[in-house]
This record gives C-alpha cells, sequence and structure tokens, in this order.
C-alpha cells in the first residue's frame, strides 16, 4: 500500500539517528523518555494523502541519499533489473540510475513521482502506481528493495505478507530483497509511549511525533509541518515487524536471510543496533536446470 519515502521517513530517520547517540538516553531525548498516553492519534487510511501534502517539500527536508546506501545496492544488483517499493522522489532510484542500472519503481502518490519526473533522468524511470503490497510490475528483477522504513506503511501483516510474497515470486534466482528499517528495541522503549521532536528548516518548522501502543507492533506518527502553505498535519499509523517476524514472512514466500547488517557500513547486527538492512536471497535453481526470467 501506501505513499513511499513520504514525512513519516524523515521522522523515523530522525528517531533512528538520535537513538545512536548516548544523548538518546538521556532526558534530553525527545524520543525516549515520553509521558504514557491512553488515547490514538488521529490518522488518515490512505498514505497517498502524505505524498499530496508532502511531496513539494520532501526533497528539501531530506538529506542526500548515502553513499554507502548506493554502493551496497548496486554491488547486489550486481548490473541487473532493480526495484523500488515506494519510489517516491527518486532519492535513492536515480543514483542507481546513474551508475547505469535498469531501475524501475512502484508509488501510490502520483505527486512525488511528478518530482521524480521533474528531475533529470526521472523521466526515463518507469514507475508503476499503485500500493507496493501488490508488486504489480512485469518480469524478474535481480533487486528488490524498500528502505527509509517504508515497508511499516503496510499497516497489517496480511499486507506485509503479501508484499513479501509478491516480491519473491519477481526475483530472479539468487537475487536479492533488501529492506531497512528502524528497531522498537525494549532497551530504547522501556516505558515510553510518545515524544516530539521539532527543528527548522530554511522556510519550514516541522513536528514529528510517534506513539507506541503497549505491547502492539503498531505505532501512529504525527507530522505537523508549518512552511509557505501554512500549516500541514500528516497523521500515519505504521506496522513494525521484528526481524523475527520479517523472516518468518521471508520463509514462507521462499526466501532466505543471506545477512544482515546494522547500517550501511556493513556492521554485524546486534542487540545494540537501533535499524536493520536486512537481504534476504531467492533460491537459485539445482545446477543444470534453468529458470525462466
Amino acid at each position: 500500500m501506501r505513499s513511499d519515502k513520504v514525512c513519516v521517513a524523515r521522522a523515523l530517520h530522525l528517531y533512528s539517528s538520535y537513538a545512536r547517540t548516548s544523548v538518546a538516553r538521556s532526558d534530553h531525548c525527545p524520543f525516549t523518555h515520553r509521558k504514557k498516553v491512553r488515547d490514538p492519534m488521529p490518522t488518515t487510511d490512505d498514505g497517498s494523502l502524505y505524498g499530496q501534502r508532502a511531496a513539494g517539500v520532501y526533497d528539501e527536508d531530506t538529506p542526500a541519499c548515502d553513499e554507502r546506501m548506493i554502493d551496497a545496492l548496486a554491488m547486489l544488483a550486481s548490473g541487473g533489473r532493480v526495484l523500488e517499493l515506494g519510489i517516491g522522489t527518486g532519492r535513492v532510484a536515480l543514483p542507481l540510475a546513474a551508475r547505469g542500472l535498469p531501475v524501475e519503481g512502484i508509488d501510490i502518490s502520483p505527486e512525488m513521482v511528478d518530482q521524480l519526473r521533474a528531475k533529470p533522468g526521472g523521466a526515463d524511470i518507469k514507475v508503476t502506481m499503485g500500493s507496493f503490497a501488490d508488486v504489480s510490475v512485469v518480469g524478474r528483477f535481480d533487486l528488490v528493495y524498500v528502505v527509509f522504513n517504508t515497508f511499516y506503511m503496510l499497516r497489517t501483516r496480511e499486507e506485509q505478507m503479501r508484499c513479501v510474497q509478491r516480491v519473491a515470486e519477481h526475483l530472479s534466482p539468487g537475487g536479492s530483497f533488501v529492506l531497512e528499517g528502524f528497531l522498537l528495541n525494549q532497551h530504547e522503549y522501556p516505558t515510553t509511549r510518545r515524544g516530539v521532536k521539532t527543528r527548522a528548516h530554511s522556510d519550514a518548522t516541522r513536528s514529528e511525533a510517534t506513539q507506541r501502543p503497549h505491547e502492539t507492533q503498531n505505532i501512529t506518527l504525527d507530522y505537523a509541518g508549518v512552511g509557505i502553505g501554512g500549516v500541514r498535519r500528516f497523521p500515519l499509523d505504521l506496522r513494525v515487524p521484528s526481524p523475527s517476524e520479517l523472516d518468518l514472512m521471508a520463509r514462507s514466500a521462499g526466501l532466505r536471510l543471506s545477512t544482515r547488517w546494522s547500517d550501511w557500513d556493513a556492521e554485524p547486527f546486534t542487540e545494540q543496533a537501533t535499524k536493520h538492512v536486512s537481504i534476504y536471497t531467492a533460491a537459485r535453481p539445482p545446477h543444470g536446470s534453468s529458470a525462466r526470467r
């Protein structure tokens, strides 16, 4: 489902950045020590609304894509076909295409894709409009990836399982599925439920808040921005599966966990990690057999 790499991606990126510092474990971190709340924050049921509201300011408010991410994805693609789930404004796809990789994408937001089209090279990238839960594309890919926590915008287990299953169906033998997401770690979230982060950026002031319902994998993010267009608010429900649950989804789809990193430097995944980069691989056919691509 859901719009891709919209404002929620920036807010969760900020969470991960704070959680990696010692400040994140102090009383000064807005994402860790939070007053408990009982009432859910207002939400919308269509991620495309986020793209509609955020597309014009998304690139302004997000940093340039990490070159280490591009290096790793390009290495895994090995020159083959690439598919991004939640291509958005092309923050990842365009650098990959610039390296000569044939990149395609899926996105639910026409406004976000319009931003992609307006960039050099953006018009050359094929984009399928719709929910990436369905992976409604043609053919097989050597690399499918979903980064910046975008997978969490599929709000039910059924949607997430369907997405992984469909990814497996579109992977070439030996192809890779890469999923990056932050972690709801118990050592980061002992009793906290809600937090707010406010920062200034050029003409806009953004406020991001997250709520973690007790003993569930769902959180609600409330993103409020004040810019040229006035006050904007972007509430959205997210579902954050644990790495072990993702592994079960992958195995049920015929994928195996190849490796898991704690960052794009390929650092080992440990209990102290605040996010994961999980790489799943499609099975290769037995020696001597052929697979249809």
